[in-house]
C-alpha cells in the first residue's frame, strides 16, 4: 500500500517542480520587461513590480479559498490540472503583451489560479495521515525550493536570448507539465462532495476572517502560522536594502546570501522536519520553529556585522521546519473530507500577508532609518527584523498557553 501511495506521489511532486521552475524563471527578466514596456527607466519602473506583486497576491487572497474548497467537491486532479492549463494562458499573454495592463492580467491569472500549491498539500493529506503529512510537507517545500533556485538560473539565461523568451519557454515547460499530470497523476480525494449543495460561505476569501474569530482547535495554530507569514516578508521585501545600508552588501553579495539562505531552507524542509517530529513530537517540533525563527529574526535586526548574517543562515535551516509540521497540525484538527476547504484557507491567509506585508515592512524601514532616534544605525536599518522578532515572541506565548492535548474537531464548520 505505501509503494502505491509513493507511486502517486512522485508524480505530484514533479508537477509542482516543474510549476515552481516555470514561475522563478521569470523573475529575472522582469525589470526589462518593464523598462520596455513602459518606456521608463529601472527606478522608474520599479513602481509597476510593487503593484504586480500585490495584485497577485490579492488574486490568491480572493480565489484559493474557491480552489480549496472546489477541490473537496470536484477532486485534487482536476483542480491541478485547471490551474496548468491557467498557468499556460497566463504565460503566453506575458510573452505576447504590449501593454502594463497585459501584465497586470497575467499576474491576476497567476495569483487566481495558484491553486495548483495548495490542492497539492490536500493532495498529500489524501495520501498520508497524522504526523507523517509533517515529511511529505517538508518535500512540497523542497519541490519548490528547488523550483525557485533553478528557475531564476534558468530565466536569466534564457533572457539572453530575449526579454520574451523566459515567458515561452516557461509555457513550455506547462505544457510539458500539463501532459505529464493528465497521464499520470492520479485522483486521491476518494470522499469527494458533488453532491452536496455549493456554499459559498466556505469558498469566499473572508472564511479565512471567520475561522479566526470562531472558536476552534486550530485557530490559534492558524492565527501562529499568519503572523510568521507576515513576519516573513520583512525577507522579501527589505533584506536586501537591510544588508546594503548596514554593510555596504553589492548585489553579488546578496545573492551569494540568498543562495545559502535558500539551500538552509532545503535542508531544513528535506531533512529535518522528519527526525524533528520523531524524536521531539510535532507540537514541540512547531514551538521549537518559532523558538529559532526569533533567532534568526533578532540575528539580522540587531547585527552589526556581516557575520552575524551569516550565523542566522543554519538557524533559518532548522526554522524551516516550522511551515510543514504547523500546516500538519492544522490539517489533524480537520476533517478528511475539508482537507481542501483549509488549505484554501492557509493560502488565504499567506496571500493576505503577501498584501500587506510588504507595504508595511517597506514602511517600517524607511520610516525608522530616517528618524532621528539616539540609537545606533544599524539598529534603526534592521527593524522590520527586530519586528518579525517580537511577533515571533508573540507566537511562542500563544504555543505555550494552547500546548496541551486537544480534541480534534470533526469539520471546519
Amino acid at each position: 500500500m505505501e509503494r502505491q501511495t509513493n507511486r502517486w506521489l512522485y508524480p505530484l511532486l514533479l508537477t509542482v517542480t516543474l510549476n515552481a521552475i516555470g514561475y522563478g524563471m521569470i523573475g529575472p527578466v522582469m525589470p526589462d520587461l518593464l523598462v520596455e514596456i513602459t518606456g521608463d527607466t529601472a527606478v522608474e519602473s520599479a513602481g509597476y513590480a510593487g503593484q504586480l506583486l500585490f495584485i497577485f497576491a490579492l488574486f490568491q487572497f480572493l480565489c484559493m479559498p474557491f480552489f480549496g474548497y472546489m477541490s473537496d467537491r470536484i477532486g485534487r486532479r482536476p483542480v491541478i490540472i485547471i490551474a496548468i492549463t491557467a498557468i499556460i494562458l497566463d504565460y503566453i499573454l506575458m510573452a505576447t503583451t504590449q501593454s502594463i495592463s497585459g501584465l497586470y492580467l497575467g499576474r491576476a491569472i497567476a495569483g487566481a489560479f495558484g491553486a495548483a500549491s495548495v490542492t497539492s498539500r490536500a493532495y498529500i493529506s489524501d495520501l498520508y495521515k497524522g504526523d507523517d503529512r509533517a515529511k511529505y510537507f517538508g518535500y512540497i517545500g523542497v519541490c519548490l525550493a528547488t523550483g525557485m533556485m533553478m528557475g531564476p538560473v534558468l530565466g536569466g539565461a534564457a533572457a539572453e536570448i530575449s526579454t520574451r523568451a523566459p515567458f515561452i519557454i516557461s509555457a513550455l515547460l506547462s505544457v510539458l507539465n500539463l501532459i505529464l499530470a493528465i497521464l499520470f497523476l492520479k485522483e486521491s480525494h476518494q470522499d469527494r462532495r458533488e453532491a452536496q449543495p455549493f456554499s459559498w460561505g466556505k469558498s469566499n476569501p473572508f472564511a479565512f476572517f471567520q475561522k479566526l474569530l470562531r472558536k476552534s482547535a486550530f485557530r490559534p495554530y492558524l492565527i501562529v502560522f499568519t503572523l510568521i507569514i507576515f513576519a516573513h516578508t520583512s525577507y522579501i521585501t527589505v533584506f536586501s536594502f537591510v544588508t546594503m545600508e548596514k554593510f555596504g552588501w553589492s548585489p553579488l553579495d546578496f545573492g551569494l546570501c540568498l543562495m545559502a539562505f535558500g539551500i538552509a531552507g532545503l535542508v531544513g524542509q528535506g531533512f529535518l522536519i522528519e527526525r524533528a517530529v520523531k524524536k521531539l513530537g510535532l507540537d514541540n517540533s512547531i514551538f521549537y520553529g518559532v523558538v529559532f525563527y526569533l533567532i534568526g529574526f533578532f540575528l539580522i535586526g540587531f547585527a552589526n556585522h556581516p557575520i552575524w548574517v551569516y550565523i542566522a543562515v543554519p538557524v533559518a535551516a532548522i526554522a524551516g521546519i516550522f511551515g510543514a509540521t504547523v500546516v500538519t497540525k492544522i490539517t489533524k484538527l480537520v476533517s478528511d473530507s475539508n482537507q481542501g476547504e483549509i488549505q484554501g484557507i492557509i493560502g488565504s491567509a499567506s496571500g493576505l500577508m503577501l498584501m500587506i506585508g510588504p507595504i508595511m515592512m517597506a514602511e517600517i524601514f524607511t520610516f525608522t532609518s530616517l528618524a532621528d532616534w539616539p540609537i545606533s544605525k544599524s539598529i534603526k536599518n534592521g527593524s522590520p527584523f527586530i519586528l518579525g522578532g517580537v511577533l515571533s515572541l508573540i507566537c511562542l506565548v500563544i504555543l505555550f498557553i494552547v500546548r496541551r492535548p486537544s480534541e480534534e474537531l470533526p469539520d471546519v464548520q
